[in-house]
């Protein structure tokens, strides 16, 4: 983050020069309102804090409608109505074709966003979701869902 800019402009930086200001700057309100951040677009970041830095960070990555969203952790410093505003993000942007790639430790989060998981353990990839981590993903609806007989 730029210390010294506030938030509209950190979302809006690269969007205004890909499609001009007004229409960067259009795009930057419209992801903040999606992910609950307007009110915080006139703040500079070392007024935020971690969970509003986290969002910005993602406003600013999805401005430009990227083909390909790398993600680390993007569920970590949020609150639950924060989380769900991201993940209905994900899905939109999953749904205009956009590829999507998360890191997290996160189980819920991936179990709600993801189409395929991989999990690393002991050095290699492995897919789905280990046994011990099944009871976790709670979701269903085609998904992971509690595995029998554990609490």
């Amino acid at each position: 983050m730029i210390a010294h800019v506030a938030a509209l402009e950190e979302i809006a930086y690269t969007a205004v020069r890909i499609y001009g200001a007004e229409k960067g700057l259009e795009a930057a309100r419209e992801i903040a309102e999606k992910l609950g951040i307007s009110h915080i677009l006139n703040k500079p970041p070392y007024k935020l804090s971690g969970g509003q830095k986290k969002l910005v960070a993602l406003a600013t990555a999805v401005v430009h409608q990227p083909k390909l969203l790398l993600l680390d952790e993007p569920s970590a410093y949020l609150d639950e109505e924060s989380t769900e505003r991201v993940i209905k993000l994900l899905e939109e942007l999953k749904s205009r074709g956009t590829a999507v790639l998360v890191a997290t430790h996160d189980a819920e989060f991936i179990c709600r966003v993801a189409d395929e998981s991989y999990v690393l353990t002991g050095g290699r990839l492995i897919n789905g979701v280990p046994s011990y981590r099944q009871p976790l993903c709670i979701c269903g609806e085609g998904r992971w869902s509690q595995a029998p007989g554990r609490v």
